[in-house]
């Protein structure tokens, strides 16, 4: 077991190293400039966070066409800064990759993963571009793939380029050109300079950085970038009013100049901490006449709700924002000088999803601009009425399909923005609201009475659900139906909830429905009207509720046997003909189709049944019922080659009631669902805080008891060290029983247990005279496998369908992941990342997806063949809401929805991996948490101890 140990000790150092280069990540930059009326450039990336693949593209109509004008640069597929002085003169600064060294004894002072740039010119729009190295930066640190890019005219430009060090964020290195870009010198900064951010110059000696930490810092210079002085505009005493702590804060976008010294500036201010309903942040436009050597406020507006992130410019004297209120059409507010203050909401951006969804502003002038919103670029050329997507890629024909034509895993359709933080979900936008449809992998609940939303942001704020099961309609409904009001509030900021739109219509027919499935041939256009009753139009249901086209809808069709006899033909026959109907229209209006129902009439819609087949089209999701109390998508007696990509969602626990208290509230009657399918909602992130309880040791092994695994009835699993035999055994730990058992498999001398489930089965592996092999602990019985070939196999997770996650070695020194499913008649699938020297997997989640890092320190997720990469390094675990266990930077830190919260007991010197997490702990009458953790600490004398983390 010997050499495990040093093998796991060298993935997490060099995960250490990696995962430093993972938290570098600058604030997302304008990824697409205007240089004239329809004339510009957009950067998109087809890779992924640790695998850039980025491309440039020109348009000079208004994205009518758009051309692929990215530079082949052998040693880059990453663009740090684009900068075009008109349609013919352009730059692109390119980051050269640093390949770490491949053996951990190797020296490597690297921080990063970017070595150096080169810098790409062009003088006939891109057909052609000379490529020239940067050789003036300093070597064997690293850099980050964040830089400016300016250039005055042809032969005098400028570079901003982000530093790693000395502290992250914030800071930048200045290189200057006098030749085109072809040879570059560094401005040495006097004082530390002017900080990273966005530059201008207005001549070879006046020049302006805006941008430090979160943009909060404006610095003007007078001597070619020698010298930098900070400019500070503190907020008018008009503005000032609106906030009752003061003083506020600032942003600063870099001023606009029309010559030498007539200017303007725009300014937002907010005031950091304030309370809901205080929050707000103003935009301010001010003046000069001096070239900025003094600034004059011109213009105000309080532009409503603080939503930290406003994208804002300036154009012909201009300001321009969006207003933040709830308005679904998106409304720009314009600052002239002089007090004028104006407003233009949009009469046709039905692709436009919501103000607060506007990443990125740019006009040429007053009247053409393009916004980023949400992976999307937006025209305008008439000031803001109408928008249009003239996203590169991107089929201009409709923007809104179904959700079985959206393509997943490997898609080629290109996001406008790579990102740290990007989510693996697919998002659509519903056309007339604010609201989206996006793939949820989370645990949610629906109830047949309504909650209260003060009732919903509790159980936001406290419980571990995301998702919400809600009722819009039907002639068979019987529970309370939601209002417009009730889902803009539970979708909005404070609360973020994902809903499940449930449709309960005609049921089968000859099972004494009140309104039954036509036997006597109209079931299709029955089921057609049906669908045109909840989504066609304005009229319809879900128009009503803000949910529109592009939105899901699930059709509840309740229990029924689809080979009984009815009206001379199987029930089956009827049902599938209207459900066909059903998701033929739902498509034609533009919405996503889910039906709900059980595993036998789902097993008739995908296979058919005698006398008749499948239903087509097919739902795009589809809801199982089945009241197992297994937290998993698969294994539901409907096969798992059935709607197998992000398409199901399993309701695991029915009629749970009363509900449990989250928050000290209590539901009447609740379902309990788990899901990995399209919703539409909030897409809201949680907040965690977490409390620490030290855990016991088992008996007779002091400071050698290491807890990795928890399920979600607080069930305990590790291993733990005999000092009298020096073996090690597994364990499990009744964490609200008190008690402990121990285990071994076979004639094993070393017993690890890594992973629990909700049944209390046990996956991990085990070491005798044959070497290493995985096993399966469950009813008191120790069932060891061994990958076939393989010279060891390391068993970590374990979901509710008994899918166990691990890797095995081959004899030629090769590490693979796996998935092993007992049950299957070929139970493994081995797996691994391109590219990389070693595959390794640890957790799994009811999902199947597996959290893993490569030998290179990559994490990954892989679920059904295909990888993403989550915004953190060396992930461990992954639990049923997506959130993420993982050692990173010397910390254990636990990911959820692209925030990060550090896992550090109180007083420890020293923290060990985290391998997994639950999604909850939930005991009759005991305290419950909506996340719990497990790991190990060595406490300030030495001591090594077992803990429990809980978030409530």
């Amino acid at each position: 077991m010997v050499p495990h140990r040093i093998r796991i000790l060298r993935i997490l150092s060099i995960c250490l190293v990696v995962a430093c280069l993972a938290g570098v990540s600058a604030q997302a930059e304008p990824r697409m400039s205007l240089v004239g009326p329809g004339a510009g450039w957009a950067l998109l990336s087809q890779g992924t966070v640790y695998n850039p693949n980025d491309h440039l593209f020109w348009t000079s109509d208004d994205g009518a066409n758009w051309r692929d004008i990215t530079p082949q640069d052998p040693g880059s597929r990453q663009i740090a800064g684009v900068f075009f002085l008109d349609a013919s003169r352009g730059w692109v600064l390119l980051a050269l990759k640093h390949e770490w060294p491949k053996n951990s004894q190797e020296p490597d002072t690297f921080i990063t993963d970017i070595r150096g740039f080169d810098v790409a010119s062009t003088a006939d729009g891109g057909a052609s571009w000379t490529i020239k190295n940067v050789a003036v930066l300093p070597e064997g640190v690293g850099w980050t793939s964040s830089a400016q890019v300016f250039f005055l005219d042809a032969a005098h430009g400028w570079m901003n380029i982000e530093s790693p060090v000395p502290h992250w964020g914030g800071e930048g290195v200045l290189l200057a050109s006098t030749d085109g870009g072809h040879t570059w010198k560094e401005i040495v900064e006097v004082n530390g300079g002017g900080g990273y951010g966005a530059i201008r110059f207005t001549d070879l000696q006046n020049g302006w950085i805006a941008g430090g930490t979160d943009g909060k810092y404006l610095y003007s210079t007078h001597d070619g970038g020698r010298h930098w002085t900070e400019i500070q505009l503190p907020a008018p005493p008009e503005v000032l009013k609106l906030f009752k702590s003061g003083p506020a804060a600032a942003q600063y976008a870099p001023p606009v100049f029309k010559d030498s010294k007539s200017g303007v500036l725009c300014v937002t201010y907010f005031e950091p901490g304030a309370e809901a309903g205080e929050d707000f942040r103003t935009l301010t436009l001010f003046s000069t006449n001096d070239g900025g050597l003094t600034w004059h406020l011109e213009s105000w507006v309080n532009l409503g709700e603080d939503r930290g992130v406003l994208a804002f410019t300036a154009a012909d004297s201009q300001a321009l924002a969006p207003k933040l209120s709830g308005h679904a059409a998106l409304t720009l507010m314009k600052l002239r000088p002089g007090g004028k203050v104006t407003q233009t909401e949009a009469t046709e951006a039905s692709e436009m999803p919501s103000n607060a969804a506007l990443e990125s502003l740019a006009f040429s002038d007053t009247t053409h601009g393009w916004a980023l919103s949400n992976g999307r670029l937006l025209s305008t050329a008439d000031g803001g009425l109408t928008w249009k997507d003239k996203t590169p890629g991107r089929k201009k024909t409709s923007m809104l399909a179904p959700s079985n034509s959206v393509p997943s895993g490997n898609s080629s359709e290109i996001p406008l923005q790579s990102s740290p933080l990007v989510s693996p979900a697919s998002v659509l936008t519903a056309a007339s609201s604010t609201i989206t449809t996006y793939k949820s992998r989370h645990i949610g609940f629906d109830a047949c009475t309504l909650p209260s939303t003060t009732q919903m942001g509790t159980w936001w704020n406290s419980s571990p659900y995301f998702d919400y099961g809600v009722y819009v309609g039907g002639v068979n409904t019987r529970c309370a139906s939601v209002t417009s009001s009730w889902v803009r509030t539970v979708t909005g900021s404070t609360q973020g909830w994902g809903l499940i739109p449930i449709w309960v219509g005609p049921q089968a027919p000859c099972l004494n429905w009140a309104r039954s499935i036509s036997t006597t041939g109209g079931a299709y256009a029955q089921g057609q009207a049906e669908a045109d009753t909840a989504t066609k139009g304005t009229k319809g249901a879900m128009e009503k509720l803000g949910l529109g086209s592009g939105s899901v809808i699930y059709y509840d069709i309740e229990n029924y046997d689809p080979t009984a006899t009815c009206n001379g033909s199987q029930t089956g026959s009827y049902v599938n003909s209207f459900l066909a109907g059903w998701v033929s229209e739902i498509h034609a209006n533009g919405y996503i189709a889910g039906v709900y129902g059980n595993p036998a009439p789902a097993s008739a819609w995908y296979a058919g049944g005698t006398g008749y087949g499948a239903v087509s089209p097919s739902p795009d999701d589809v809801w199982i019922p089945k009241y197992d109390n297994r937290i998993t998508i698969w294994g539901l007696i409907l096969t798992d080659a059935a709607w197998p990509r992000d398409q199901r969602m399993h309701q695991y626990l029915g009629n749970q009631s009363p509900s449990p208290k989250w928050g000290g509230v209590s539901l009447p009657t609740i379902d309990n669902d788990i899901e990995d399918a399209d919703v539409v909602g909030g897409n809201g992130a949680k907040t965690y805080s977490f409390t620490y309880t030290t855990l016991p040791d088992f008996p007779g092994a002091t400071n050698t008891t290491y807890p990795w695994g928890i399920s979600n009835s607080g069930e305990i699993v590790g291993y733990y060290f005999d000092p009298a035999t020096g073996f090690q055994h597994g364990y499990l730990y009744d964490y609200y029983g008190g008690t402990f058992t121990s285990f071994d498999c076979g004639n094993s001398t070393d017993t690890r247990a890594y992973g629990i489930n909700s049944a209390g089965s046990i996956a991990g592996f085990y070491g005798d005279q044959n070497g290493v092999h995985g096993f399966l602990y469950q009813a008191g019985i120790c069932s060891g496998f061994d990958y076939p070939g393989a010279s060891s196999t390391y068993a970590w997770g374990i979901n509710d369908d008994n899918q166990i996650s691990g890797y095995y070695n081959d004899f030629v020194g090769g590490v693979h992941g796996f998935l092993y499913q007992p049950s299957n008649a070929t139970p493994f699938t081995s797996f691994d990342y391109q590219g990389t020297t070693g595959t390794y997997a640890y957790g799994i989640n009811g999902d199947a997806q597996i959290a893993g890092t490569t030998a290179e320190g990559i994490s990954f997720l892989y679920a059904g063949g295909t990888f993403s990469n989550p915004p953190v390094a060396c992930a461990l675990g992954v639990n049923n809401n997506d959130q993420i266990t993982t050692y990173q930077c010397s910390n254990d830190v636990f990911e959820h929805e692209g925030s990060y919260v550090t896992i550090l007991y109180p007083g420890a010197l020293q923290m060990n991996p985290i391998n997994s997490s639950s999604d909850f702990i939930i005991a009759l009458g005991a305290p419950r948490a909506k996340v719990a953790l497990v790991g190990s600490y060595v406490a300030a004398n030495g001591a090594f101890h077992g803990f429990l983390a809980t978030s409530q």
